[in-house]
């Protein structure tokens, strides 16, 4: 987290940048560093966008409100939506999904439960309202894997567009004082 904090001071001393849009976004293990990130640096993050991954931090208590994302297939087989035992020797099982996005939404002081839709293989959960202005998100793939979901990518291709669906969601997300 030492290293990654210096790398955002980095960005920021040498790039013109508005430092209340800084997100983390990444795959599988590096989705979990994203998390660790909106857990550790809160102060710093405005949102985490999530793909394939799950967080396994007991201790998370962001100083203030994250917006994040997840979107996530019902058959990934190596971080289980379910929960359970992730593939790669992890030290510890992985909550279900479910469970991680409803972690946040209180984590982020939202007021009610999530609003859901569904449209053939896919279901939206979204938590809005939250503290500081903050939203949460859960995208589902039915019968979706481990994969970056884009046209081409998985058995259920093109179902969703990862990079479009985070880029929407986090470019509404501001970190406020």
């Amino acid at each position: 987290m030492g290293f990654l904090g210096r790398l955002i001071d980095d960005v920021e001393a040498n790039n013109k940048i508005d430092v209340n849009r800084v997100y983390a976004v990444g795959v599988s293990a590096g989705a979990m560093m994203a998390y660790r990130l909106g857990c550790e640096l809160s102060a710093r993050i405005a949102g985490v966008g999530s793909v394939a991954a799950a967080m396994v931090l007991d201790d998370c208590r962001p100083a203030r409100p994250v917006s994040v994302i997840e979107i996530h297939g019902t058959a990934d087989g190596l971080v289980p939506y379910q929960g359970g035992r992730t593939a790669g020797g992890a030290t510890q099982p992985s909550p279900p999904t479910p469970a991680v996005l409803q972690r946040w939404a209180d984590l982020d002081a939202c007021p009610s439960a999530a609003a859901t839709k569904t449209d053939g293989a896919v279901s939206t959960s979204t938590w809005t309202g939250c503290g500081a202005g903050t939203a949460v998100k859960l995208i589902t793939i039915d019968g979706g894997g481990h994969t970056w979901f884009a046209e081409g990518l998985g058995p259920v291709s093109g179902a969703v567009d990862a990079t479009s669906e985070i880029w929407a969601f986090l470019s509404a997300a501001r970190r406020t004082a």
